[in-house]
């Protein structure tokens, strides 16, 4: 196999790498306002105002959590994407 055709294999495996990646973090944003949501619903004992209770939600260590893990997917993604741009401008040029 050559430089070219190695070269496509691995800009194909980090395409997919990325794509992957980007779906898990795509999912984390997408579902934050529920997992807040869904603290918030644990949270309330029926005498909590709406903003104590998002309060408390946001200041839990599993909303810290759950942020850190979105935080570090999409850290992660975009390395990904960065990998695949450069293999992509590496197949241009050869």
């Amino acid at each position: 196999m050559n430089n070219l055709e190695s070269t496509v294999i691995e800009y194909q495996e980090a395409g997919k790498a990325w794509v992957e990646s980007k779906l898990t973090c795509d999912q984390l944003e997408e579902d934050l306002k529920s997992f807040l949501a869904s603290l918030i619903n644990e949270l309330d004992d029926g005498d909590s105002s709406e903003a104590k209770l998002d309060r408390q939600a946001r200041g839990s260590k599993q909303y810290r959590d759950y942020i850190t893990n979105m935080c570090l997917a999409r850290a992660e993604m975009l390395k990904k994407k960065v990998r695949f741009d450069a293999l992509g401008m590496l197949f241009e040029a050869r």
